[in-house]
């Protein structure tokens, strides 16, 4: 019979962190679970020699900020939370589990005394998935650490130290899993709806759309075109290329297998040596003149203020996923202004307070876009997800990838495991 090792931290050899530091070291796909989070560094290794890697904390007075920075900075690592209600301690790499009592700190890997299973041997393939389809669960019904919170985390986490009568980690918004307790876990559709925006952009378009532009900068895969012009507006441009002249017809896009990193880079770097040379790029002859009068109608809360109706619809027509809806509007391209503003109740002024609040405000920008679909403050109508998205992209391509339906499919295409509708 077949027995798992136990680590305990107890005198001599069996510190959880040796199978922890051999399995960083080599998994491809690491998935990590635990209320208190400190220790980065094998993570930030992991990352950065290639793993997938989804990490699930708690916020919480015994998880410190630093060490989330560390990760948020380092790329391709997808964080997620809770703030009350979990204590699992689940540890995967590819098939191996270690599942106990150690939490990811220097306590729970080498001081405290625990007590951690590795489940690595024949026989334990049922175990291992049974904990896997529960990381699963829980990682589902967590939400994306963004940058916004955690930075009112890490505000919270630097007072708390000054609290006497309250807990400070209060003033967070609970996101808590589902446990036996009915309701526990209870979201509006709203709720809902954030969430998994969250997750689609944070987790799925802004890393893939970062993998791509990355391979384009290191081969020098540039046309003149864009020279001066931020490689996220160049990205979009090749992407479109590629589904215009390689992801041709639904099934292609469809049916296209999810790639390793390896395999991606392989066929970008083909497409890539092909898109600096082709004579046929699928770009407008007026594409630059497009964004300078995207740039001046919204580039700033002032410019949208001054706008007329006509001026602002102009701006909005400079978006692709805008200009789409066109298959939806009898009449074509003269006839859409008309159905804009018949559909937003002929409000100049809450459109421009809208797309001020969307383009250039300060909260969380998947939230931003939330508002313009549920809040009745900001909503507006034949606008939709990724309008918002290519629009803001588009503006500012510091803070979110420019893309529509047509990019998103270029990266499913691409091998990018990634929601392309």
């Amino acid at each position: 019979m077949n027995h798992s090792s136990i680590y305990t931290n107890s005198p001599g050899q069996d510190q959880v962190l040796r199978p922890y530091t051999r399995l960083m070291a080599s998994a491809s796909h690491i998935r990590l679970a635990a209320p208190y989070f400190t220790r980065a560094n094998e993570i930030v290794e992991a990352v950065r020699r290639g793993a997938k890697v989804e990490l699930l904390v708690g916020l919480n007075a015994s998880t410190q900020p630093d060490a989330l920075k560390q990760l948020l900075t380092a790329g391709k690592c997808s964080i997620r939370y809770f703030t009350d209600d979990f204590h699992a301690k689940i540890f995967l790499f590819d098939g191996v589990a270690m599942l106990g009592s150690s939490n990811l700190t220097g306590g729970g890997l080498i001081n405290n005394r625990e007590a951690v299973i590795l489940l690595d041997q024949p026989g334990d393939e049922e175990r291992v998935h049974d904990v896997e389809q529960f990381f699963i669960e829980v990682w589902d019904s967590a939400e994306v650490l963004t940058q916004q919170v955690y930075q009112q985390f890490k505000d919270v986490w630097n007072h708390s130290s000054r609290a006497i009568r309250h807990d400070p980690f209060n003033n967070l918004k609970a996101v808590v899993p589902a446990t036996v307790m009915v309701g526990s876990a209870h979201k509006t559709g709203q709720q809902l709806y954030l969430g998994e925006l969250q997750k689609t952009i944070y987790e799925q378009y802004l890393p893939a759309f970062e993998e791509v532009s990355a391979i384009l900068v290191d081969q020098r895969y540039r046309r003149p075109e864009f020279i001066g012009v931020p490689v996220r507006i160049e990205t979009n441009r090749f992407l479109n290329w590629v589904r215009l002249e390689h992801a041709i017809g639904d099934e292609a896009w469809q049916k296209a297998a999810v790639r390793t990193p390896e395999d991606r880079k392989r066929l970008i770097m083909d497409l890539g040596g092909k898109w600096t040379s082709t004579d046929s790029p699928r770009i407008p002859d007026n594409y630059l003149q497009l964004i300078g009068t995207l740039q001046r109608g919204l580039g700033s809360p002032e410019a949208i203020r001054a706008c007329s109706r006509e001026e602002l619809v102009e701006a909005l027509m400079c978006i692709h996923a805008f200009l789409e809806q066109l298959r939806f509007t009898k009449g074509g391209v003269e006839a859409l202004p008309a159905k804009f503003w018949h559909n937003n109740d002929d409000n100049l002024q809450r459109v421009q307070n809208t797309l001020v609040h969307l383009i250039h405000g300060s909260d969380d920008f998947a939230a931003r876009i939330c508002d313009v679909i549920y809040d009745p403050k900001y909503r507006i109508r034949v606008f939709g997800r990724f309008c918002a998205l290519e629009l803001v992209g588009t503006l500012r391509p510091h803070e979110t990838p420019p893309i529509n339906g047509r990019m998103a499919k270029a990266l499913r295409y691409l091998g990018f495991d990634v929601r392309a509708t």
